[in-house]
């Protein structure tokens, strides 16, 4: 059981990551930028 959860709360924050990377990716910005504009740690 505790490794299906696992396995979703994963799937979940790559979901999320890829979110993040497209919007990057259509901002325009830099990445560092985009990361400041977001507080979005480099160290996250």
């Amino acid at each position: 059981m505790a490794d299906n959860s696992l396995e979703i709360r994963t799937r979940v924050r790559m979901a999320q990551w890829q979110s993040i990377i497209k919007e990057c990716k259509e901002s325009g910005m830099t990445v560092a930028e985009f990361c400041e504009d977001r507080n979005i740690s480099w160290h996250a």
